[in-house]
């Protein structure tokens, strides 16, 4: 009787160890960097917010600027707090801005708990979930970007929901899990559109698994919905709108990559205002900053809807003439994933003692452990042929896990532009499914007993 109530408490006993220690780290990190961080991207969901405050119809949700829902999540605050009409970067918006960092910080600490969760569910033993769960929630990419009004957070969070959902859909199907899973797919393209890859890439892999074979109609379903969604977004925002695409910042960030790339240009000869522009830019050794670019030849790009449609049509040109060297280019860019750092990080990487050194510890560990994340494009693979080799339940989480961690860090490097912290920034997302992956592929195939391979 005793082992058995040990059993259940040990669990809860470290789950709640963990809850208090990610929460006190995290109020430590608040205290002594207590600023809130506003960038370029800050405004611009502000200002979607402020839109969707003034006037909450269809054509502000979908539009051609960015997905709704982080802009709803700070108009629903702004509107809550009366600060509709306030300014982003003046005192009196904090109440909001502190609401909304409170909201991402909780949420990353019970991403945390579904992680632990998540790793008791895979069989490894409780003190090993307990520590790397804690590991895990002293990561120091994410602590700036928690306290960022930005996406990045609340994507990860939810990609970590995601991730549970899939592993349950594994071993334990059932049509519940298979529709709450489809609602936070939708909820997640809306806030991040890289993210629609996840339902994309493991609902087909889901039919591989045995233990969903009675589930191939709701699985279709799901597969619709996701796959319709997008479609459904790219028709209202031409009819609202004129521009037949998602969100405009992905034709600059292709933009980017063109210029940075250095790729020929001749193919979009026909499109005279980027093809002049980017000769002309070359020629002065001018920025390849897609934003500084933009801003110097053409800026009534962001509102003209008759240039971003010219863009758009320039980008896929030239990237289409030069695919081999544009995904050669790409992936040679792969380094910088794993070398950059945080972006926004105030912490002083050089102290020694009190407080500033532990956190300057905490970035050395993190900033090391993720150079292992390099393996996954070499073990996923691995991961694969031994899924074909020997088909199990089991072995289908690290393909699963493998495909939504490689799949992640390639729309990075194919299509963001670099600027330094920027690649770091979009990787802390994912590294949550990287580290699972490396973990799930020791525990499968070195930890397990008895003939794994």
């Amino acid at each position: 009787m005793i082992k058995k109530n040990l059993y259940i408490f040990m669990p809860v006993l470290y789950g709640v160890v963990l809850v208090i220690f990610a929460l006190v780290v995290r109020f430590l990190y608040a205290t002594i960097y207590p600023q809130p961080i506003i960038n370029a991207d800050s405004y611009g969901y502000y200002g979607l917010a402020k839109q969707l405050t003034e006037r909450p119809v269809l054509s502000s949700f979908v539009n051609q600027y960015r997905v709704p829902v982080y802009s709803t999540i700070l108009g629903g605050l702004m509107a809550r707090n009366g600060k509709t009409r306030v300014p982003l970067d003046v005192p009196a918006f904090r109440p909001v801005i502190s609401q909304l960092l409170f909201i991402q910080g909780g949420l990353a600490v019970f991403g945390i708990a579904v992680l632990y969760l998540l790793l008791i569910q895979l069989s490894i033993p409780v003190v090993w979930s307990f520590i790397i769960s804690l590991f895990l929630s002293l990561n120091i990419y994410a602590y700036p970007l928690e306290r960022a009004v930005m996406t990045d957070s609340l994507a990860s969070t939810l990609l970590i929901g995601l991730t549970y959902l899939l592993v349950r859909l594994i071993q334990k199907p059932t049509r519940r899990v298979y529709m709450l899973f489809g609602v936070l797919s939708a909820v997640s393209w809306l806030l991040r559109p890289n993210l629609l890859l996840i339902p994309l890439l493991s609902l087909p892999l889901l039919l591989l698994v045995k233990t969903n074979k009675k589930f191939i109609h709701t699985n279709i379903q799901v597969f619709c919905a996701s796959l319709l969604l997008p479609i459904v977004f790219v028709f209202f925002n031409s009819y609202y709108h004129g521009y037949t695409g998602i969100s405009q910042i992905n034709e600059i960030n292709l933009l980017g990559r063109i210029l940075e790339f250095n790729l020929p240009v001749e193919a979009g000869k026909q499109y005279t205002t980027y093809y002049q522009a980017v000769i002309d830019n070359r020629k002065n050794n001018g920025s390849i900053m897609p934003y500084r670019f933009i801003d110097t030849y053409e800026p009534l790009t962001y509102v003209d809807t008759r240039l971003m449609g010219e863009l758009q049509r320039f980008d896929r040109t030239v990237i289409a003439d030069n695919l081999l060297s544009y995904v050669a280019k790409a992936v040679s860019y792969i380094p910088k994933i794993f070398s950059d750092e945080p972006p926004l990080l105030a912490i002083d990487t050089n102290a020694t003692v009190g407080v500033a050194g532990f956190f300057a510890l905490l970035w050395s560990i993190s900033h090391g452990a993720w150079q292992f994340g390099y393996l996954v494009f070499v073990l996923w693979p691995v991961s694969v042929w031994l899924y074909l080799k020997k088909p199990a339940v089991s072995r289908m989480i690290p393909v699963m896990l493998g495909a939504i961690s490689v799949s992640q860090l390639l729309v990075i490097v194919f299509f963001d532009y670099y600027d330094p912290g920027q690649y770091a920034r979009l990787a802390s997302v994912i590294q949550p499914q990287t580290y699972l992956f490396l973990i799930v592929m020791v525990h499968e195939y070195l930890c397990s007993r008895g003939d794994t391979i």
